[in-house]
């Protein structure tokens, strides 16, 4: 007797992509469960936490949600057992260097196809990551590549806070980690990008942050 497989779930909170886009994720109701997460009135990360979609696909339509986004991330990540695939849509082409940085399973462009976003999910069900090609062709922004490419992934989160002007105390608090622990993780990322002090970090950071939206 053969087993009886459920279908995957999908949960989604994109409330600015387009209609014509929205119509692709509906398009797949026949493959996966559907969740909007808009029509949840619970926090998104609860909602996250408690439905446990086997992937959750976002949109940060613009520069002041990318923090939001961080800390979605964040609580997926630190959450036992949870094993949601994150994929981000981005509108513009040349911020996909902070695909490393947010620790994400899959990037594509908001303008992408039905087979773009067949070929990710595919891509993630075998345990890879998948970045649109579109994008990738697209990116110029080498420099920041570089900085992110010489850094651990907790190293990129501590960057990530340091561009949003946290404090070591509160980054210590968000990643769950000592003071002394940020201390080392910013020491160590001064020494790998090579820079000449602690406040030429934060304007890297505020660089890498500047590529976003």
């Amino acid at each position: 007797m053969n087993a009886c497989h459920l279908p995957l779930t999908i949960a989604y909170h994109l409330p600015a992509l387009k209609a014509e886009q929205l119509s692709i994720i509906d398009a797949l109701a026949d493959e996966y469960i559907l969740i909007n997460l808009e029509d949840h009135t619970t926090p998104l990360q609860q909602a996250v936490s408690f439905l446990a979609p086997d992937f959750l696909l976002i949109q940060p339509p613009q520069l002041s949600l990318y923090q939001c986004t961080f800390g979605l991330l964040q609580q997926i990540r630190a959450t036992p057992k949870l094993a949601t695939k994150c994929i981000v849509f981005l509108s513009s082409e040349g911020n996909h260097q902070l695909f490393n940085s947010l620790d994400l399973s899959g990037l594509l462009p908001t303008s992408f196809s039905l087979q773009d976003l067949r070929s990710c999910l595919q891509q993630l069900q075998q345990g890879l990551r998948y970045v649109s090609i579109t994008l990738t062709t697209l990116d110029n922004c080498s420099e920041t590549l570089n900085y992110l490419a010489k850094l651990t992934s907790r190293e990129r989160e501590v960057i990530g806070l340091i561009g949003w002007g946290e404090s070591n105390q509160e980054i210590a608090s968000k990643l769950s980690i000592s003071v002394k622990t940020v201390e080392n993780h910013k020491l160590r990322i001064v020494q790998k990008l090579s820079l000449p002090s602690a406040r030429k970090l934060r304007q890297i950071a505020v660089k890498i942050l500047d590529r976003i939206g």
